[in-house]
């Protein structure tokens, strides 16, 4: 097992420990940064061995990570990407070097780059059942928010085309950006009609939550419905009719 750590910044200023720890044998780790401790899967380096290249396993499927590091301004950051979203922490310039030869040392294989745009878009054949084969889409609804916003909120009612949906318990999005639930497959490119209703908890001042769906398993293939500013112990709902 081969570790980096680091004591970085986030955007609010405040440090904390990073570290990332590899099997090389079994290409698999774990990543502990601020918002959660992640495993990761599948891990490979970029052909000029600068960067990690993995996946987030999730309960229900995976997602496309990058870890890298880059310097803006005279100062130097660790970057991570995760589902759609990159997280930047400053550390020192002797970190970044650590952390270029730490990569550059790693017996992984080498991968391509994933290029902007790609970061969760597709997985790998083994990740979830390949639903477009079967003229479906796997669709799950999200209530999403800022990484750095205290929300606390739950699903209580959802209704799908007239009939109510059964929710198991909701996933959290990583890097701290909300919840989800899956609920079920319907035929491609049919336009379902979606009755929500959510109960927030604790909040942290004035918030934003974002309420949408997202297609097989994908992020970066979602749709928006509603945007709301919500404040502790309200119910919010609606009904948006969306295209599969």
């Amino acid at each position: 097992m081969k570790t980096f750590s680091v004591m970085a910044k986030d955007e609010q200023g405040r440090t904390g420990l990073i570290r990332v720890s590899i099997n090389e044998l079994r290409q698999e780790g774990e990543l502990e940064w601020p918002p959660e401790t992640s495993a990761l899967i599948k891990m490979t380096v970029l052909e000029s061995r600068d960067q990690i290249q993995c996946w987030v396993k999730w309960p229900s499927f995976n997602v496309r990570c990058v870890i890298s590091s880059g310097e803006t301004g005279g100062r130097t950051f660790l970057h991570i990407d995760l589902a759609g979203t990159r997280r930047s922490y400053e550390m020192e310039a002797a970190d970044r070097q650590a952390f270029l030869a730490f990569v550059a040392g790693l017996a992984l294989p080498a991968a391509a780059v994933v290029r902007e745009g790609e970061a969760d878009s597709h997985q790998s054949e083994d990740d979830f059942l390949q639903a477009g084969e079967l003229g479906l889409t796997h669709v799950s609804l999200f209530l999403g928010k800022r990484p750095a916003a205290s929300v606390e909120m739950d699903f209580m009612n959802v209704v799908i085309n007239g009939v109510s949906v059964s929710l198991p318990p909701p996933s959290p999005i990583p890097s701290d950006q909300g919840i989800f639930v899956p609920v079920g497959f319907y035929p491609s490119g049919e336009t379902i009609t979606i009755g929500w209703e959510f109960e927030t908890r604790y909040v942290h001042a004035p918030a934003t939550v974002l309420v949408g769906i997202f297609r097989n398993q994908s992020l970066q293939n979602r749709t928006l419905m509603a945007t709301l500013n919500v404040e502790m112990f309200e119910r919010y709902a609606g009904v948006s009719s969306v295209k599969v």
